[in-house]
């Protein structure tokens, strides 16, 4: 009972310290749960003892790849496992859109991406590259009689090259060649056919395909690539993966030796670029490919 003479206390509307407390609860509160996932994200991607994370853009849209995309996605998941198999490494793939691949690797989403990026002067003090799992660098294409093996052995011929051949080949090393521009591989293969060129220079993915399907017994590849293009792992420089780059370069090189590499591009429907017919004598002043 109320004592006699003293009127209960009134009920009391929250006061601007109760917001401020409500409002501190939450934010700690969300802080505490962006926290716990944050924790769960890094051990699953970056810790030091969990899997290595490997992102496989979904179209690699730098080369073409004559319908074989998905194909040759699986190839290189296919091979990036076996590889880690053999290797003792713990590796996890994950597929990521192309306009991404590169800023989840800055922000240690994962380890390393499967990318066509080429090694040069202006990348490798950012990133570190693995061997490449399939060569892609310009070649040069002549008629299945031609005793022609180099380049150089060239000089005075009309030679057909992409219009965009600045993408992949630097016309400006080689002086003493006749270049003419085309907009059709096909065209420019029928041309050389018919005696109209002396050669003609595409990707290595594009040549091997064509000589060994529409034009095989009247074309071959004469030379291996000019270029270092290629289909790579990079990873950001001295990183985990970078560490352990020696490693699965090595158990790239096991599968290539026992076969296992020939398998599973047979498996997948994909050609071989490893093999070729002659050689390459770098131009004076040409770049030198990186191994």
């Amino acid at each position: 009972m109320t004592p006699p003479n003293k009127k209960p206390n009134a009920p009391q509307e929250p006061g601007k310290h109760h917001w401020l407390r409500y409002i501190f609860s939450f934010v700690l509160l969300v802080l505490v749960i962006w926290g716990g996932f944050r924790a769960c994200s890094d051990a699953g991607l970056i810790s030091e003892k969990a899997p290595f994370v490997i992102a496989q853009q979904r179209i690699m849209n730098t080369i073409n790849l004559a319908g074989k995309e998905r194909n040759a996605e699986a190839f290189f998941k296919d091979l990036i496992y076996k590889i880690a198999e053999n290797e003792g490494l713990k590796i996890r793939l994950i597929t990521v859109s192309p306009d991404l691949a590169f800023l989840g690797l800055e922000n240690d989403d994962y380890d390393a991406i499967v990318t066509t990026l080429t090694p040069n002067a202006n990348n490798m003090h950012h990133y570190d590259f693995s061997e490449p799992l399939y060569r892609i660098g310009a070649v040069l294409i002549v008629r299945k009689d031609s005793d022609v093996h180099s380049l150089k052995e060239m000089d005075g011929r009309v030679i057909g090259i992409p219009r965009e051949a600045s993408t992949f080949f630097d016309i400006g090393f080689y002086p003493n060649l006749i270049f003419y521009g085309y907009a059709d591989d096909i065209d420019a293969l029928e041309d050389l056919e018919r005696r109209q060129l002396d050669g003609v220079i595409m990707n290595a993915w594009q040549a091997y395909v064509l000589t060994q399907g529409l034009f095989k017994g009247k074309l071959r590849v004469a030379t291996d690539p000019f270029t270092d293009d290629g289909i790579r792992i990079a990873s950001l420089k001295d990183s985990r993966f970078s560490r352990n780059l020696a490693l699965f370069d090595r158990g790239l090189e096991k599968v290539r030796r026992d076969g296992t590499f020939q398998d599973l591009l047979n498996k997948w429907g994909l050609v071989s670029t490893d093999i070729w017919e002659g050689d390459h004598q770098p131009a004076p002043g040409e770049p030198v490919i990186l191994k």
